[in-house]
């Protein structure tokens, strides 16, 4: 892990991080429904839509009365679910009014003086990185994470960015990494025939004044995910715009864009933890969204579906301010959003647990409901069977974290070179060379 702010090194214990499968207690379903639903009118932009009728819980999901929370025991519980679900800043923010000092909710304390303490050094890291980047690839975009913290939260305490997002065009690939380097940093990512066989649209580094970044020549990582949606990088960098953050101005997607990118980035991540649909629903509520706009873009860019099931689910559990009526557009007569609808305003459960999720479905979604079925068949046997099968064998399904085979340093400058010159030769267009290949 690196560092937030330069000299400083936080305590790995601050890095609030999805736990695996089986970390969260197995609540039984009465106390999973209860936690559920407390933890969806924490987070809630307003009251709900998410059913809450056990006892007193309608008021306190509704008017914020707290206190209950943590009267009744479920302070511990929430506690566990606020770094589950990646807003332990937020939860802290809601939560010290009522529980005042109580020692439980230090490390959401904790974890909220990190988000702060890591904003202000990914602002520091931009300062000295925009007039780099200007010259090398004066289209460059920051995504997400300070943008998103400081802009949409209105306070980067309440939405931890790890890394720092940085897009450019992939002709200017090489040259930016080599001026990340010349200033201090390095690729993280060093096994460059794996790379180049990946052929993923992002490397990550570690950035001069420490921490990490991901350096994107493309917001879909993957060669099958770039194939499945038609997402054209050019026309979003034509559409950016400049923000200001506490003093440093660094540009970024539009707030149209924002939208869709974090609408397609929930959906991709398994739209399983609440964080991303807080994102989605703060953009909606705080940016200049055009909808209609955003309903063609989406469209164009075969991702109809999957931003409808965001914003529904969104809308739905969290109360984003989003029409009924742009979702329909999105997704006309859909029977897989109407479902996963009906769904998220009766399964209070699912925001307790860490099985069961609908994390597959989500991540399957794709350009229509025939293909998203095909993906959910490729996929169901991959995620139920390897897990098991490892775990009969006795071996981890996945590398231990820090010990990904894209860190390890494979290769030489040739190698290097020859996966550079395949970041170049990409053009950025809806679909990339490699999708015709």
């Amino acid at each position: 892990m690196g560092t937030g702010v330069a000299g400083c090194r936080p305590r790995s214990r601050f890095r609030v991080t999805e736990p695996p499968p089986g970390t969260l207690p197995r609540w039984p379903a009465a106390r999973a429904r209860h936690l559920g639903a407390l933890v969806v009118g924490l987070a809630a932009e307003r009251r709900p839509a998410v059913p809450v009728a056990d006892g007193d819980l309608d008021d306190i999901v509704a008017h914020g009365d707290l206190d209950d929370i943590v009267a009744d025991g479920d302070l511990d519980d929430i506690v566990a679910l606020a770094a589950h679900h990646r807003l332990p800043g937020l939860f802290f923010r809601r939560l010290r009014a009522a529980a005042g000092p109580d020692g439980r909710l230090r490390p959401l304390a904790d974890a909220y003086q990190f988000a702060s303490t890591r904003y202000l050094g990914q602002l520091a890291q931009l300062a000295q990185l925009r007039p780099i980047l200007d010259e090398t690839d004066p289209t460059w975009l920051v995504v997400k994470g300070p943008v998103l913290g400081a802009e949409a939260y209105g306070d980067p305490g309440l939405r931890t960015a790890y890394d720092l997002d940085l897009v450019v065009r992939p002709q200017r690939f090489a040259d930016v990494l080599a001026a990340i380097e010349a200033a201090g940093g390095r690729a993280r990512q060093r096994n460059w025939p794996l790379l180049r066989r990946l052929e993923l649209g992002q490397l990550v580094v570690d950035l001069p004044l420490g921490g990490t970044g991901d350096l994107h020549w493309h917001l879909l990582n993957t060669p099958f995910i770039r194939r499945r949606y038609a997402l054209d990088m050019d026309e979003l960098r034509e559409r950016r715009r400049t923000v200001t953050l506490d003093g440093v101005r660094v540009p970024t997607l539009d707030a149209t864009d924002s939208l869709l990118h974090l609408c397609l980035h929930g959906v991709l991540s398994g739209s399983h933890l609440l964080v991303w649909s807080k994102d989605v629903a703060r953009v909606a509520a705080d940016l200049p969204v055009d909808w209609d706009e955003l309903v063609r873009r989406a469209t164009r860019a075969r991702l109809g579906l999957v931003t409808a099931v965001q914003l529904e689910r969104a809308r739905v559990v969290l109360g984003a301010p989003v029409d009924p009526a742009v979702v329909r557009a999105l997704a006309p007569r859909n029977a897989l959003v109407a479902a996963w609808s009906r769904a998220d305003r009766v399964r209070r459960s699912q925001w307790a647990r860490d099985r069961h999720t609908g994390k597959t479905l989500s991540a399957a979604l794709s350009a229509t409901t025939p293909a998203t079925a095909a993906e959910l068949a490729r996929r169901l046997p991959l995620e139920v069977l390897v897990p098991r099968l490892a775990a009969a064998a006795h071996r981890p399904a996945a590398p231990p974290p820090g010990r990904s085979p894209l860190t390890q340093p494979v290769g030489d400058d040739t190698d290097r070179q020859h996966y550079l010159a395949f970041v170049g030769a990409q053009d950025g267009l809806r679909r990339s060379p490699s999708a015709s290949q």
